[in-house]
């Protein structure tokens, strides 16, 4: 028995139409895949801030430990680390743009944290009026090595409000070299720094690619 085929459409438009349908299946698990990829990568987000060495420091209590230099107690630590972590994890944000019929100009994007540190310069948790200059979560991200108090300078030991040293006259502070921060170089930015893999793994899976 012969068989023969005949094509009613020109290659062209066959490869157009083909085009057409793998774009409609593609926008269909990028609407689909959204909800998973933001809790996926904010849950991930939330643990990278709680790794951060200023983080730890920062719930830690004890002579030479953040919390006693910027005065906080260990419960105010731990929860200004818990409220920093939400903040950046919330701030994770899906874009999605759609394929047009031609598998064109399409594309899934993932904002994390705003450049401008307005979530995290906005909360409370980052205020402390015990300490010399209030607000201490800013000078961790932002002061770099300046000098930020002049005249007295952080004694470890025992007292102070934190238990792990008091600030005495003379002298001077600053965040501690290891753990300072600025603008593009601070412990969130550094917290996604090599991430790539991570985030693209969330992404396949989702996506089921």
């Amino acid at each position: 028995m012969k068989i023969s085929l005949k094509l009613l459409d020109t290659i062209p438009a066959i490869d157009d139409k083909i085009k057409a349908a793998v774009s409609e299946d593609v926008n269909q698990r990028l609407r689909v895949a959204k909800q998973t990829i933001v809790r996926e990568t904010s849950g991930k987000i939330y643990g990278w801030i709680q790794s951060q060495p200023e983080m730890k420091s920062i719930m830690q209590d004890g002579p030479g430990t953040l919390s006693s230099q910027f005065g906080l107690s260990g419960a105010d630590g731990v929860n200004a680390v818990y409220a920093i972590g939400l903040a950046v994890a919330k701030a994770t944000t899906v874009e999605i743009r759609y394929y047009n019929k031609y598998l064109k100009n399409g594309g899934l994007w993932l904002n994390f944290q705003p450049a401008s540190f307005k979530n995290l310069l906005n909360l409370q948790e980052g205020i402390n009026t015990a300490y010399p200059e209030g607000h201490w979560l800013r000078h961790l991200l932002l002061s770099g090595n300046k000098t930020i108090v002049v005249g007295y300078q952080y004694t470890p030991g025992k007292g102070g409000r934190a238990g792990g040293g008091t600030m005495r006259p003379g002298g001077a502070w600053r965040v501690p070299p290891q753990f300072a921060g600025e603008e593009g170089n601070n412990f969130i930015t550094r917290a996604f720094s090599g991430r790539e893999k991570e985030v693209a793994d969330i992404f396949s899976k989702a996506l089921k690619f």
